[in-house]
């Protein structure tokens, strides 16, 4: 890992933090589990780019808790802020912090880019290279001031853009299953409701599907969507994992769900 993504996967913790008021009635209320929970909720928001759906049930099911224990913790001790529009959980600290990072890596680019020039100043470049380059930098630094601005804005009360994940990106196995089937079943989904929907429909048929190899799910997948004479869902696919589809197809076998 270089130097330069490395600075992405770290934050600053005070050592006192545990002293904080606010921490100090978490750790009164709900115990070391509490503060447990909210540093896995902080790590997740860095993930994330410093927002994360309001969604405690998916929450609480990636953390191995509770549902209303999640929300308390959100809620009630004044650690998160929510915005309600956008239906997300953020913290001005993470947020700063996230800035912090971004400019210390723009320094420390600029930093190296000088040291490598030192080295290669006798190197002939022609004018047009040089100003390719120079407009190459100029880019990526509008891109991330661009990224920054843009999660500062979803966090405003203003009106935004819904913007719908990408399930195929998701680090979360079930839900890359999920999105695949969708792909395949070629739905187009007309906004977060709609996608959220169609991920508790299919949840558990995709956690079942979880300890399968990737590539075996989507042949499964294709199998039942071109033979198939009936109806199929991600159930079939669970259903028919383990079965030889090419003896299947060979047969010709009358699929009966």
């Amino acid at each position: 890992m270089d130097f330069f993504n490395c600075m992405k996967t770290w934050f600053k913790h005070d050592y006192n933090a545990r002293n904080d008021e606010k921490l100090v009635n978490l750790s009164m209320n709900e115990g070391l589990e509490g503060l447990a929970i909210y540093w896995c909720l902080i790590e997740m928001l860095y993930e994330n780019n410093g927002s994360l759906d309001n969604n405690c049930e998916r929450i609480a099911f990636a953390l191995h808790s509770q549902k209303d224990k999640i929300n308390k913790i959100i809620n009630g001790y004044s650690l998160f802020k929510i915005n309600k529009k956008q239906n997300i959980i953020f913290c001005d600290r993470v947020l700063s912090q996230l800035k912090e990072i971004d400019n210390i890596s723009k320094k420390a680019r600029i930093g190296a880019k000088i040291k490598w020039n030192k080295y290669y100043a006798n190197a002939k470049r022609s004018q047009c290279d040089r100003n390719a380059t120079a407009m190459q930098i100029e880019k990526r630094r509008e891109e991330k001031k661009e990224k920054i601005e843009k999660i500062e804005k979803n966090l405003q009360a203003t009106p935004a853009e819904e913007i719908i994940p990408d399930l195929l990106n998701d680090k979360q196995k079930y839900i890359q299953i999920i999105g695949l089937w969708a792909r395949a079943k070629k739905i187009n989904f007309t906004g977060k409701a709609h996608q959220q929907s169609f991920i508790r429909r299919n949840l558990r048929a995709a956690q079942n599907l979880v300890p399968y190899d990737i590539n075996r799910i989507m042949e499964t997948m294709a199998y039942l969507i071109k033979n198939a004479d009936f109806k199929s869902t991600l159930e079939s696919v669970g259903k028919f994992i383990d079965e030889d589809l090419v003896k299947l197809h060979n047969k010709n076998k009358t699929i009966i769900i």
